[in-house]
C-alpha cells in the first residue's frame, strides 16, 4: 500500500493541509473510498448537518439543567443517552477526517480542537464531577463559522499587544491598591464604609476591580468622601486610566488585528483571481499553438498532393496581444 506521499489540498476554512495520498494504479478501491470520504467531510451540506447537530446539543444540554429533568432519573437518562448519540457521531465525523488526512490531521489547528473537544467527551463523561465541562464541546462551532475562524485568527495575532497593555494594566492596578490601601484603611474602622474596602492590599484589589468594572462604584465613592473631600480625584483617575483608556487600547489592537486577517483575506483571493486568469491565457495560448500546428499538417498533405495552397499568414498570441486578453478578463471579472 503506497500512502506515504502526501499532497496539499486547500480546505473550507482556506488553509492548506496535507492529506494522505494513495496511488491509483496499485489500489485503486483504496484510492477511490479515500477520494469519496474527502468528498464527503468537504461537501457543504455536511459540514451545515454537523453545525446543527452541535446547537442541538447544546440545547439538549442546557434543557438537562432544569429541574424537571435533574430530578428525574428516567429523564435523565434519556438525555444520557441523547447526549451518547451526539457524541458517537461527532467521533464517527473525527474518524472520518482521520481517514482523510491521516497523521497529518494533527498539522490543521482547528482539526486539532475539534480532536481535543471530542476525545475529552469521553473521559469527562466518567467522571460525575466534572460533567458539567461537556458543554465545552459547543465551542466546535467556532472552527464551523468563518466569522468566527477570523475573529480568533486576529486574537491570536494581537496577543502580543495585549499582553503589554495586560501588564500596564496590571502595574497601575497595583500602584492604586497600594495607594488606596495607605489613604483610606482606616474607614471601616472607623465606622464610615459600609463594607472593608481598603483596610488590607487584597480587600483593596477586590474594591478596585469592582470600581474598574463600573460596578456601584459611586456608593464606594461617596462614602470615601463624607470624610476625605478630596478622595474624588483618585477615583476619577483610576477610573480613567483603567476603565477607558485600557479598554479602548484593547479594542483599538483587537480592531487593528481584524483589519489586517480582512486585508490578507482580500489579498489572497485576489491572488488565486489572477492565477485564475493567468492559466485561462496559458490554455488559450495552447489552443492556439495547436490550430497552428494542425495548420501547418493540413497544408503539407495539400502540398504533397499536388493541390496548390495559398500561403496562410500564421498570427500567434505576441506578449502583447496576451496582456491585452489578460486586461479584458480582469475587466470580465470586476464586473
Amino acid at each position: 500500500m503506497e500512502c506515504n506521499d502526501v499532497v496539499e489540498t486547500e480546505s473550507k476554512t482556506n488553509t492548506v493541509t496535507k492529506i494522505l495520498h494513495f496511488d491509483e494504479e496499485k489500489n485503486p478501491y483504496l484510492w477511490y473510498f479515500h477520494q469519496k470520504v474527502g468528498d464527503f467531510i468537504q461537501n457543504r451540506y455536511f459540514q451545515i448537518f454537523i453545525m446543527i447537530l452541535i446547537i442541538i446539543n447544546a440545547l439538549t444540554m442546557g434543557l438537562a439543567t432544569y429541574p424537571l429533568v435533574r430530578f428525574n432519573p428516567h429523564a435523565q437518562y434519556i438525555f444520557d443517552q441523547i447526549d451518547l448519540v451526539f457524541l458517537i457521531i461527532f467521533t464517527i465525523e473525527l474518524g472520518l477526517h482521520f481517514i482523510y488526512y491521516g497523521i497529518y490531521l494533527f498539522c490543521d489547528g482547528w482539526l486539532v480542537f475539534d480532536f481535543a473537544i471530542v476525545m475529552s467527551s469521553w473521559f469527562i463523561g466518567t467522571l460525575k464531577i466534572i460533567r458539567s465541562f461537556r458543554i465545552f464541546r459547543s465551542l466546535r462551532l467556532v472552527s464551523r463559522i468563518h466569522a468566527l475562524r477570523v475573529l480568533i485568527d486576529a486574537l491570536r495575532q494581537v496577543l502580543p499587544q495585549l499582553f503589554v497593555i495586560a501588564l500596564l494594566l496590571c502595574i497601575n492596578f497595583y500602584i492604586f491598591s497600594v495607594l488606596f490601601t495607605q489613604l483610606f484603611k482606616n474607614l471601616y474602622r472607623d465606622d464610615v464604609t459600609t463594607w472593608n474596602y481598603f483596610s488590607r492590599l487584597d480587600n483593596s484589589l477586590f474594591s478596585l476591580f469592582q470600581i474598574m468594572t463600573l460596578n456601584d462604584w459611586s456608593p464606594i465613592a461617596r462614602e470615601t468622601m463624607s470624610v476625605y473631600s478630596w478622595a474624588w480625584f483618585p477615583f476619577i483617575v483610576f477610573i480613567t486610566l483603567q476603565s477607558i483608556v485600557m479598554m479602548n487600547l484593547i479594542i483599538a489592537a483587537l480592531c487593528n488585528s481584524m483589519t489586517i486577517v480582512r486585508e490578507n483575506e482580500k489579498s489572497q483571493k485576489k491572488g488565486n483571481d489572477e492565477g485564475g486568469s493567468n492559466s485561462h491565457i496559458d490554455s488559450l495560448q495552447e489552443e492556439v499553438n495547436y490550430l497552428n500546428q494542425s495548420l501547418d499538417e493540413i497544408i503539407e498533405f495539400l502540398n504533397r498532393n499536388g493541390i496548390g495552397c495559398p500561403k496562410i499568414e500564421k498570427n500567434p498570441l505576441n506578449e502583447t496581444e496576451v496582456n491585452d486578453k489578460q486586461e479584458e478578463l480582469e475587466l470580465d471579472d470586476d464586473v
